[in-house]
């Protein structure tokens, strides 16, 4: 992951999204897909994820990009871990990371990186980013850094 290459693609989509936000022209679902695979262009991130929280406030996915290439089969199951780790960030409102072991051995192993989207003080969300297990820690930082500006973004849209 690279910090001028991340800082670019970050500055880029904050000036987009208050862009399409302010002129209303890109409903949520579409404008954070597009954030995704934006982002997911810095080196070391390999998929993201939106939920939300539904009416019946139950967390569904929004939106999705790159889990196709991690999970070619198609087969993509929330662990127990990863459940939890979402509940915390809905909870919390805090972001987390941590390395996350599939309930499937024959799975990759990631780092899952994990930030609330807010909206009127409230959580509506959960935004995530698949990044390679072995980041080292300056790059973790970096990693929780962009996801704090992203949800911002995101929260906006």
């Amino acid at each position: 992951m690279q910090d001028a290459r991340l800082s670019e693609i970050l500055e880029s989509l904050r000036d987009e999204g208050r862009s399409a936000s302010a002129q209303g022209r890109i409903p949520p679902a579409a404008a954070l897909r597009a954030l995704l695979e934006r982002i997911l262009q810095a080196d070391g991130l390999l998929a993201g994820i939106v939920w939300l929280r539904d009416e019946q406030d139950r967390v569904r996915v929004l939106c999705e990009s790159g889990l196709q290439a991690l999970f070619p089969d198609g087969r993509f199951v929330v662990a127990p871990q990863h459940q939890q780790q979402l509940n915390t960030v809905l909870r919390e409102g805090k972001i987390v990371c941590v390395k996350l072991k599939p309930a499937d051995p024959s799975q990759p192993e990631f780092a899952i990186a994990a930030g609330p989207l807010f909206r009127q003080s409230q959580t509506i969300g959960v935004l995530e980013l698949f990044a390679d297990p072995d980041l080292p820690e300056p790059e973790v930082r970096l990693l929780l850094q962009s996801l704090e500006l992203l949800c911002e973004i995101g929260g906006d849209l």
